[in-house]
């Protein structure tokens, strides 16, 4: 489930596996126990993936496969933040040192089984904290740090819990010494640590703002009245909404009809269409045009949004927002429109209806529609010639698009657009679905097999005691 929504989810067991061998020097695991957790991990990471079937598919398909991943944001250059999981505008202050006061603390209280398993959380925060760093150090992009720290995030919780279990199975029964120390030392810092968490949450919203790019943009919505449109946004990865990809510092997404919604979130198909958008946000960016309308006019943008802020409410501004604002102002096809502070809103005066007519022959004999979508043959329109009755032939329009070339030209409106040959789609959805029920169907046996096997034993143990009696 954490895949569909952070797709690098799917190999955080192999994460764990790797912290797990690097401190195995230290607890000294064996051997055949690291091959085995290597298995469960890769069995667990190819499970993952099969169950997001076909989606897989649709990745390997994709354009921009690093994008499509998440990867499109600016790494984290402290390595003090990473370590105190301080990753958002709001900043943690030094409360936050505190996890790793409790997490020091309790692996040296800790004796025995339970302070071995506190060096293997050890090895598996060290690997998410390196991980999380590994973009900054290359130079790279990053994914969402939030997501990278879960494991670290989590040894440090289940190290709490051994704390408390060691506190009340061995600690409290000894006579007063270091580790009471340490214990006390643990609660109050873990104590004071929470307190700094009482100012975000008494109000409730946790610093979250009372409004939102989208409900600022929420007119967009009911400008569809000259035909199907694209707002395109520029900026900084962290501010963009949709699935973002980078052209150089750059980072750019599409919406459909307004400021988004969830459908917006999927990845955009590879192809010309992507490289064209790529390449007109690159020449933008590098203020090598003063048309940049006209090159994103055929894909139905209407409206270039470059917010500065996450929100209409932040403070933070983006750093790339001056360059960014200054060659958006040098377009000669753009018109600035009003909108809240901490975004620059431009409505493109080159724009082309995601479906309309774009061209009709010098004898005024035939038209030409343009449907703003990755050009395929199985694109089809519901509308037929005057003359000939005959459907018009598809055709690749301005390198990428789909239009559609009719043999006379027609006075009726433009007919409806429908991808053919979509059959595979069913044998998809019938093979999830298939998945689905063999892997439920194998969770089943094996649960009834470990029933059964409970019983088998707890009836011998019966039998051994009678027999003993």
């Amino acid at each position: 489930l954490a895949t569909t929504f952070w797709p690098l989810a799917v190999a955080l067991p192999i994460a764990i596996v790797l912290g797990l061998m690097v401190v195995a020097p230290i607890t000294r695991d064996a051997g055949a126990r690291l091959a085995a957790l290597i298995r469960a991990a890769a069995v667990t990471t190819g499970l993952g993936v099969l169950l997001l079937f076909p989606w897989p598919f649709a990745f390997l398909g994709g354009g921009d496969r690093v994008g499509a991943l998440g990867i499109v944001f600016e790494p984290t250059g402290s390595f003090g933040s990473l370590l105190r999981f301080v990753t958002g505008p709001n900043g943690g202050g030094f409360g936050t040192w505190a996890f790793l006061v409790v997490g020091l603390a309790v692996t040296l209280v800790a004796s025995g089984e339970r302070g071995v398993w506190c060096i293997r959380l050890w090895g598996i925060a060290l690997v998410a904290w390196l991980l999380a760093a590994l973009p900054s150090w290359l130079g790279t992009a990053s994914p969402a740090l939030e997501g990278v720290l879960v494991p670290a995030a989590l040894a440090l919780a289940l190290m709490a819990g051994i704390g408390v279990a060691t506190f009340v199975e061995e600690v409290r029964r000894g006579g007063l010494g270091w580790r009471h120390a340490l214990a006390v030392v643990a609660a109050v810092t873990l104590g004071l640590a929470t307190l700094t968490f009482v100012g975000d949450a008494a109000g409730g919203r946790w610093h979250q703002p009372s409004d939102d790019w989208n409900s600022t943009l929420s007119w967009m919505q009911s400008q569809r009245d000259r035909g199907p449109f694209r707002v395109l946004w520029v900026g900084a990865p962290d501010v963009l909404p949709g699935a973002t990809h980078r052209s150089g510092a750059t980072a750019f997404a599409f919406t459909n009809d307004g400021p988004g919604d969830l459908r917006d979130a999927l990845s955009p198909p590879g192809g010309a269409g992507f490289d064209s958008a790529h390449d007109a946000v690159a020449r933008l960016r590098d203020q090598h045009t003063s048309r940049f309308g006209g090159l994103v006019g055929p894909m139905a943008v209407r409206y270039i949004a470059a917010p500065q802020r996450p929100d209409p409410g932040a403070t933070a501004l983006s750093d790339s927002s001056d360059g960014l604002a200054v060659a958006l102002s040098r377009q000669l096809d753009l018109r600035q429109l009003e909108v809240a502070p901490g975004m620059l809103l431009y409505e493109n005066t080159a724009w082309i209806p995601g479906k309309a007519i774009v061209a009709t022959s010098p004898t005024g004999r035939r038209d030409t529609v343009l449907w703003s979508q990755q050009y395929s043959a199985d694109w089809k329109i519901a509308q037929r010639s005057r003359d000939s009755g005959s459907a018009p032939r598809s055709e690749r329009l301005f390198g990428w698009a789909t239009g559609f070339r009719s043999a006379s030209r027609t006075t009726a409106p433009i007919g409806a657009i429908t991808f053919a040959n979509q059959w595979w789609r069913w044998v998809l959805l019938l093979a999830q679905v298939g998945i689905i029920v063999a892997l439920a169907r194998r969770a089943l046996r094996r649960g009834r097999r470990g029933r059964r096997a409970a019983r088998r034993a707890a009836a011998r143990l019966e039998t051994t005691a009678e027999m003993a009696s």
